[in-house]
This record gives structure tokens, C-alpha cells and sequence, in this order.
């Protein structure tokens, strides 16, 4: 056995979709750090399959959206079945339209005898690429994204050290230390600045730490089996992945990964695993098709997961972040893109320390309005209703949100956003354009054509701070002040509005809202922090001073 000793800026504990995101992140802005997870690779039991927009459009920033494989289709499709072979009613959707009031059923009931002939996709003009994004929602299986991720962040120099296990850490002013153990008995000890934490829903760094969580808690321990079956895949003519199965005395729900392995996941309080032929059993129920046998199914794997709804009370302790489930036991959420930004700036000393405080603050509020949203639809009403928790009193929280709203309409509150208008009164969630610029939320997404190709407003936006304006002089005040600053050209461009880069004028006016001479500013991650109208006569000074306050300086 031996004992090793390295110091590096950031310890980022756990190594599947969270924490490979942030050491892609990390590397690619050159952030010196040390991933360290447990396991060799990918669990051969994959969850996560549906990963949306936004977390499309940060791997697009990542120079890694090219290398995740297009789903036919598009976003996964849901119908409730009474099995595979059996009734099929109507589509059921997760969410399309907001102003809804909880509760509202957006499912059909009526179902037909046998699959349809057709299913058509119904438009959905709302994810559309030449509207609100250049991406699109994608669905692959967790085993075959983290392999890239893993290899992206290799490529750009990330130190991932897989089958290593945390034993212990700690924390001071300074930084933090981290002890480690590999497989054969191999210690390590690591000095670091700060400590990301993505070691998953039952986070020991965040039971450590003593910060507790809320939410609707617990719902239920689900038992799910991974299987391959030849016959069945002629369903998926019908382009529908995820069926919610429902006769007397069986309740199921049956997802395709589309790539000949199927998961069959039920209710099973007591998590344990069972017999191979009891699985098959189990299958074959719900398939319900009598030309498929037992010798047609083949067992991958199984397992048990726990379904929860829970929100850590918050993301920093000291030194240490929490990110992914270990922040909250919600769906996929692109934390780590807020703040592996701040980390860039404070270890390269262009910030305070003070820029990091906001993360908790800006996604807390996220994860707590995600977590009401998801236990106020129709699908989890059932669950919802043996617990104790309620709806929020507050109409707007009750209020459901559409698709679009959550995921690329959600404004951020904090003292890092510089709002020169009174924005109290203001709604947290609303369709992209309805915001037109406004500072906190989302910059918007518009073609523009750059050197004979159509690129996307996004695409300018990762590496630092970004100028937008249609007015040339901007520039030059940009200049001044970078060079005021101290800042490296990376960190604070410039990005002109002319005609040349986007013909149609009235696009960038229409989304940003801040006139012929006024400028925005858009913050590494993509989000507005400031913004002005018209263009002063001390901007380098007006400059300078945002730029200060919205990044610690």
C-alpha cells in the first residue's frame, strides 16, 4: 500500500452524469481539479434517459452536442397501455402549455384495441430548433452518454480517477482535504480549494455536513428489470418508448432505451431482488402477447431505486458544494454549468470569493420550484395524495408551468443580477420572449451568419463575459474597460449586432430589448445580468462599475 499527496483547485467527488458534466466543464476552461468515483465505469443499469434542451444546449457549448446520436423522433413519447400487445389509449404528456391549474388532467382515458396503426407526433413548435434553441431534447441511455462525457473531459485534460472511494474530509478557511482509497488498498490525499460534491441522492458529503433537506420526501422504492426481447421490438414502429401500464391487479411502467434493451419498473417496497423466472414472469405480463415466450426474454440485470422528491435547505457549506442529486432528488438539472464559472474566476483571482455565494441562491430557487412543479401534475397525484405534503399556497407557485417555461423561462433573483428597472412583481417563469432581455434570465437564441456559416447566439456564450449590442462604439467601450479590468481577451468579448451577423434586425431588438445604441450583458452562463437602452457618455466608467458589482471584483 501506498500514500500519495497532490494539490489541485477543485475535488470533484462522484463520477457519473453530474460529475462528468463538471469536470467536462472544468476542463475545458482549464480549471485544475480531480474527479474521484468509486466505480470503474458506467452502472449496467442505466436511469436517466431523457436529457432536455437546456442540458443539450450546455453540451453544445461544451463542444460536445455533436457526438450524442439524434433519437428518432425527438422527445420520448408516453401512452398508458393495458399491455404492450393490448389496448392503447391516448398519449399521455408530461406538461405542453402553462396556466393550468393543479390537477388538470392533460391525459386522454379513451383506449382502442391493439396498438394504432399510426402514431402520429403530434407538432410540437415549442422545442423546434429555429425557434427557442439550436438543440433539441435527446433521448440515450446514461451507459452511452457518459462514455462521452468521460472522453470529451480526457481530451481537454481531466484527471478522472475512477475505482477510488472517499474515506474522509475536511474543511477549513484555506481549503478543503480529501482522503482516498483505491481498489487495491492505495491511499491518496488531496489538497484542494473547493469541493463539489455529486455523489448522488444519498450524499454522504451532504450527511456529513449536517444540512438537511425538504420537500415531499420518500414515495417509493421501485423495483426495475433490464431485459432484451426480440419480438417486442416491432412496437416501436409505432414511435412510442414509455408505456404506463395499467389492468386488474398490475401496475407497471415499460421504457425502451431504443437500442434492443427494454426496463420493466414496478411498486416493490420490500427491495428485494428476485428469481430470474419470476422476472420473466413479470415481463411477460406485461408484453401480454401469447406468441412470446419465457426463452424470448433475456435477463440483463436488475435493481431497486428509491423515488423521492427532496431539496437540499443549501448548496454550500464552506468550501463544499452540493450538485445534481445530492442538492436535490429531482430530475436532471444543469447546476454545475452555474457555478463551475464562478470557480474559473475566483481560482484565477478575476473574483471574489463572494461570486460563488449566488449559485446557492440562484438554484436554489430553481430545484424548489421544479420539485412543486412536478408533485403538482396529474402523474405523481396518487403519490402525492398519502403524504402530507401540499401545494404552495403562493397562486404563482401553484400555478402549472409549461415545458418551455421550466426549462429555458425560469429568471434567476440574486444580487449578482443588475436589474436598473423595478423588477419586483415580475413572474419567476415565463415563455422566453416574453421576458425580451430582461437581466436574470436566459439570453435567447437567434441564427446569425458568421463567416459564411449559421451559428447560434449560444455559441458565443461559455468562454466569459459577452457584449451584445448593434451600436459599433460598444466595442471600444468594452475595450477600455477590459483592459481596466485586467481581464484576458476570453474573458470579456465583444459581439457586434450588425447587419452582416444577423440580417433581420429586428429579431435581436424583438429578444433583447435594448434598443439601436443600448448593449446586454450575458454572463458565462448564459444568462443576462445587465442591460441598458441606450448608450451613455460614460459608459467605460458605467462598465467597469456592473462588471465589479456582477462579478466581484
Amino acid at each position: 500500500m501506498t500514500t500519495t499527496n497532490l494539490n489541485t483547485g477543485v475535488v470533484v467527488v462522484g463520477g457519473s452524469l453530474v460529475g462528468l458534466s463538471a469536470a467536462m466543464l472544468l476542463a475545458a476552461k482549464g480549471v485544475p481539479f480531480v474527479l474521484i468515483e468509486k466505480h470503474v465505469s458506467s452502472s449496467p443499469h442505466p436511469r436517466a434517459i431523457g436529457f432536455t434542451t437546456r442540458t443539450q444546449e450546455i453540451f453544445r457549448t461544451a463542444g460536445v452536442g455533436d457526438r450524442i446520436p439524434h433519437s428518432k423522433g425527438g422527445r420520448p413519447r408516453r401512452i398508458e397501455v393495458e399491455s404492450l400487445a393490448g389496448s392503447w389509449g391516448q398519449e399521455k404528456f408530461w406538461h405542453t402549455g402553462g396556466n393550468d391549474k393543479p390537477g388538470q388532467d392533460k391525459t386522454g382515458s379513451d383506449k382502442k384495441p391493439g396498438p394504432p396503426e399510426q402514431a402520429k407526433r403530434p407538432q410540437d413548435s415549442a422545442f423546434s430548433a429555429t425557434n427557442y434553441s439550436p438543440c433539441e431534447p435527446k433521448a440515450i441511455a446514461q451507459d452511452h452518454l457518459e462514455p462521452v462525457l468521460r472522453e470529451r473531459a480526457r481530451e481537454s485534460g481531466a484527471d478522472l480517477r475512477l475505482g477510488q472511494t472517499m474515506t474522509s474530509f475536511s474543511q477549513d478557511s484555506d481549503g478543503v482535504n480529501v482522503t482516498t482509497v483505491d481498489q487495491h488498498g492505495n491511499e491518496t490525499t488531496i489538497t484542494a480549494k473547493y469541493l463539489l460534491a455529486c455523489d448522488g441522492a444519498r450524499s454522504s458529503v451532504r450527511e456529513a455536513l449536517n444540512i438537511s433537506t425538504s420537500g415531499i420526501g420518500t414515495l417509493r422504492t421501485l423495483r426495475s428489470i433490464l431485459f432484451r426481447c426480440a419480438p417486442i421490438e416491432k412496437y416501436m414502429a409505432h414511435d412510442v418508448s414509455q408505456f404506463s401500464i395499467k389492468h386488474e391487479g398490475f401496475e407497471a411502467f415499460l421504457v425502451t432505451y431504443r437500442d434492443q434493451r427494454w426496463a420493466l419498473m414496478w411498486n416493490d417496497e420490500s427491495g428485494a431482488t428476485i428469481s430470474e423466472d419470476a422476472a420473466k414472469e413479470r415481463i411477460l405480463e406485461a408484453i401480454g402477447d401469447r406468441d412470446v415466450t419465457l426463452k424470448d426474454i433475456e435477463i440483463i440485470t436488475q435493481g431497486s431505486w428509491t423515488l423521492s422528491g427532496k431539496v437540499a435547505d443549501t448548496f454550500q457549506s464552506g468550501r463544499v458544494f452540493l450538485a445534481g442529486d445530492a442538492a436535490h432528488a429531482l430530475p436532471p438539472n444543469p447546476d454545475v454549468h452555474n457555478l463551475v464559472w464562478r470557480l474559473d474566476y475566483v481560482l484565477r483571482g478575476l473574483s471574489e470569493a463572494s461570486l460563488l455565494e449566488a449559485y446557492t441562491t440562484e438554484r436554489h430557487g430553481v430545484a424548489k420550484l421544479r420539485h412543486d412543479q412536478i408533485f403538482l401534475r396529474e402523474d405523481y397525484k396518487d403519490y402525492v395524495r398519502d403524504t402530507k405534503w401540499r401545494a404552495p399556497e403562493d397562486a404563482s407557485s401553484a400555478q402549472i408551468y409549461g415545458d418551455v417555461e421550466m426549462e429555458l423561462g425560469q429568471r434567476y433573483v440574486s444580487q449578482d443580477i443588475i436589474d436598473t428597472e423595478d423588477s419586483r412583481g415580475l413572474p419567476v417563469v415565463q415563455l422566453p420572449e416574453e421576458w425580451k432581455g430582461q437581466p436574470g434570465t436566459r439570453a435567447q437564441h437567434i441564427w446569425l451568419q458568421q463567416d459564411g456559416k449559421k451559428v447560434s447566439t449560444l455559441d458565443h456564450f461559455g468562454p466569459g463575459w459577452t457584449l451584445l449590442s448593434e451600436s459599433e462604439q460598444w466595442g471600444n467601450d468594452l475595450e477600455k474597460a477590459r483592459k481596466g479590468l485586467g481581464w484576458d481577451q476570453k474573458d470579456l468579448k465583444f459581439l457586434h449586432m450588425d447587419a452582416k451577423t444577423i440580417p433581420n434586425g429586428e429579431s435581436f431588438r424583438a429578444a433583447y430589448d435594448c434598443g439601436t445604441t443600448g448593449a446586454s450583458l450575458v454572463r458565462p452562463d448564459g444568462f443576462i445580468t445587465w442591460r441598458t437602452r441606450e448608450r451613455s457618455s460614460n459608459t467605460v466608467s458605467e462598465l467597469m462599475q456592473v462588471l465589479h458589482k456582477a462579478g466581484h471584483r
